[in-house]
């Protein structure tokens, strides 16, 4: 069986070990943007307003959905590991999934709290 998009095949290429790596490196860069917006947000004194809390929160949810970009980084990178279990998947994708879940809602949140801000200023 010599296809192309066998699993062996795929997973042993140096050009997903690249695209993976790449991939891993701007998700660090991401999650130390957002940690350090998050500590900007709880030192400043002036930054304690609702909208400021919320895009600080927002930030630790896409810090745990950024977090699940590593998963495959792991199992491509680390040859003693063929593959991962579908329960294993599961319960490491169940953070990241309300990550993505939170950083939705917070994110109409946000959007709501400024037209507020706006609509009715003395507020």
């Amino acid at each position: 069986m010599s296809n192309i998009l066998d699993p062996i095949t795929v997973k042993n290429s140096s050009l997903i070990h690249i695209i993976y790596s790449i991939n891993g490196l701007f998700n660090s860069f991401g999650i130390l943007m957002n940690i350090g917006l998050i500590i900007i947000t709880v030192k400043n004194k002036t930054l304690q307003s609702t909208c400021h809390l919320l895009i600080a929160y927002c930030s630790l949810c896409t810090i745990l959905l950024l977090s699940a970009e590593f998963i495959p980084l792991i199992v491509v990178l680390a040859s003693s590991l063929g593959s991962i279990s579908m329960l294993t998947c599961f319960i490491i994708h169940l953070l990241p999934a309300y990550g993505i879940c939170s950083v939705t809602s917070l994110i109409a949140c946000i959007g709501l709290d400024r037209a507020m801000a706006v609509f009715f200023p003395f507020w």
